[in-house]
């Protein structure tokens, strides 16, 4: 018995010193992994939220949801919902509600009033932008198909829409040149909606 007690006093556990280099080196450990991963673009996350953005505006069209613009009394039935891309900020698009049912539907294009008000406007990732050259024109789901326009105009089912991310930097012949700096999402006139990080879309 005394020979045990004194291989117990002679154990010693982790002291001050021992604790706050273990501390330090949990700390140096965990700060590095949480600046590797914020430095790390996610271009397939990025994407995949704009085209469910755009999936919203197919199923706001569909489900023919209302919506109260600012000279709007009461929320009213729309002739339709679009994407447009922001003039203004290269990194920044607009979800809008068209016209008013019980208005003239002609007019599907974005125009910053109370015709087709902003519903929404969403950024990407700070160190990506748009394609601004050209910029990917407005894309508008007209109930109760829902219907695609681009622009304001009906195209073949065939037809498609381009919305190139890409990383601040990279030119537009890197991203046709299938630059893993961008990625592309392909909006189709038959409403299908697919991404790609190919130089084109399929």
């Amino acid at each position: 018995m005394l020979n045990l007690m004194k291989i117990i006093k002679k154990i010693n556990g982790f002291g001050l010193i021992d604790l706050l280099v273990a501390i330090a080196i949990t700390a140096f450990l965990t700060i590095a992994l949480i600046k590797n991963f914020s430095s790390t673009i996610s271009y397939d996350r990025v994407a995949n939220v704009v085209a469910s953005d755009l999936r919203n505006a197919q199923s706001y069209a569909i489900s023919s949801k209302k919506y109260q613009g600012p000279l709007d009394s009461t929320p009213v039935s729309r002739c339709g919902w679009g994407l447009h891309q922001d003039t203004s900020n290269s990194s920044t698009y607009i979800i809008y509600a068209g016209p008013s049912a019980a208005a003239n539907c002609s007019s599907r294009g974005y125009q910053d009033t109370s015709n087709s008000p902003t519903f929404k406007t969403a950024a990407l990732d700070s160190r990506l932008e748009f394609e601004t050259s050209p910029r990917f024109k407005d894309i508008f789901y007209e109930p109760p198909d829902p219907k695609t326009y681009f622009n304001n105009s009906s195209n073949p089912p065939g037809a498609v829409e381009e919305i190139v991310i890409r990383k601040i930097g990279i030119t537009k012949a890197q991203c046709n040149a299938g630059n893993v700096a961008c990625i592309k999402i392909c909006a189709y006139m038959s409403g299908r909606i697919e991404i790609t990080k190919t130089g084109s879309c399929p």
